[in-house]
Order: structure tokens, then sequence, then C-alpha cells
């Protein structure tokens, strides 16, 4: 039995959507920032925002809570975890992951990850969540800075 040209244009068209692109696979990337630079212009003043968006702070004066109170004090606490979640795909660039061994990927990979916690609990509008977040991406940077800035610096 022979196929009708229907089918046969269906298949090729099937077919024709499945191939992969690989035009973009040799796209250049310009990397104006060094680490140092995107740690310090861009990574850090969001996690600064995420940080100072959750738990207390208690003097002689009484309590201070940081959690935000307002809608767009939620969505800068939001917008600061998507900055630290599109970073880590940043520190993964060749000129800047240059000579650096797997736990580069996987420390850029976790801040990721603990930044998503971040965001979802920022989206929700859930101090409790944020501070856990806030305390597990702390803990992603420091295991980071611990081998490539501190030793490096040395």
């Amino acid at each position: 039995m022979k196929a009708p040209p229907l089918a046969i244009g269906a298949i090729l068209l099937i077919a024709g959507c499945q191939q992969t692109d690989t035009s973009r696979s040799s796209v250049e990337f310009d990397e104006f920032l060094t680490v140092d630079e995107l740690m310090h212009l861009v990574i850090e003043p969001s996690a600064d925002v995420l940080w100072d968006s959750a738990g207390v702070v208690m003097t002689l004066e009484g309590e201070t809570w940081l959690t935000p109170t307002t809608e767009e004090g939620w969505l800068a606490t939001e917008s600061a975890a998507g900055v630290i979640i599109e970073s880590s795909d940043l520190l993964k660039m060749p000129s800047r992951s240059l000579d650096r061994a797997e736990s580069w990927y996987d420390y850029s990979s976790n801040m990721a990850e603990q930044a998503k916690l971040a965001r979802d609990a920022a989206f929700n509008q859930d101090g409790d969540a944020l501070f856990e977040a806030g305390a597990s991406l702390y803990q992603s940077c420091l295991d980071c800075h611990n081998e490539y800035w501190i030793t490096s610096s040395n």
C-alpha cells in the first residue's frame, strides 16, 4: 500500500522540526567583566538584597524584622534571586571557568539552586523560607570562596 502524499509531507515536516540548530553553538559571547567584577558588581549586591530581606536585627532598642512588608519589597527580593540564578551560568562561561576544577561548576550550580529556593520564598512571601534559603545561599558562597577566593589570594 502506498502512503498518501499528505502523510509523507507530514512525516517530513515532523522530521525537519526534530533537527537541532547547530548554528548557535558557534556563537561567541563577549565577557566584559572578570570573575571578581561579576561577583562585586552583580552577584554580591543581589545577595545583599536577599540577606537584608530576611531575619531580625536585635538591638538594645528592640527588634527590627527585615522581611519585606510591601509588594515592591518582595518583588525586589525575588528579582535579586533571579539575578543570582542567571549569574550561575555567567560564572560557567569559558573565560571565567578556565583552569578551574569541576567543583567550580558544582558550586555555581548550587548557588543557583539556593537562589531558586529564595526566589520561591519571595514569590510566596514566606519570610521563614527566605531566611532558610538565604542561610543556604550564604553557605554555598562560603564553600566556593573557601576553595577559589581565599586560597587564590594567598
